[in-house]
């Protein structure tokens, strides 16, 4: 039984050494190091932003190790605002065409669903089927009714 504990807790060791590439993740400093890797080269990655690696690694080591940056904290203020401005622009042309082809879209199936069967159109655009008509008196503007209705999209 105690053999069978020891080889179970070295394999868990072990499959705590993870081995990516040519990087070994021994110390906790390297796990932990590795893990916020992770996150920044997610979080880069799903933001679409091409940036350079070394360069990225370089002022991370910089700022972490305590020397100066490159940059003034006022010059990289004006760069990310320009980035920001530049991605924001870039977003609002690519939603203007989404927008624009689902309108598109939208515009064929009224058009098409216009023409079905039993389909009434009223002035504003409003498009409604009556699926079964009912035989009690109409209902004035003024009179309180109670509907069954099922909407969708």
């Amino acid at each position: 039984m105690k053999s069978w504990v020891t080889s179970g807790l070295a394999a868990c060791a072990l499959s705590f050494t993870a081995t990516v590439g040519a990087v070994e993740l021994e110390t906790d400093e390297q796990k932990l190091g590795y893990i916020i890797g992770m996150d920044v080269g997610q979080s880069l990655r799903a933001q679409g932003a091409e940036v350079d690696l070394d360069t990225l690694f370089s002022a991370i080591r910089t700022l972490y190790e305590g020397g100066e940056p490159a940059l003034s904290h006022e010059e990289a203020q004006a760069i990310r605002q320009a980035y920001i401005a530049q991605r924001q622009e870039a977003q609002a042309v690519e939603q203007a065409a989404v927008a624009t082809e689902n309108k598109a879209k939208a515009d064929q199936f009224l058009a098409e669903n216009a023409n079905r069967d039993g389909v009434i159109t009223t002035e504003s655009g409003l498009q409604y089927l009556v699926k079964e008509q009912g035989d009690g008196p109409r209902p004035g503007p003024t009179d309180t009714v109670t509907v069954h209705y099922r909407g969708t999209l």
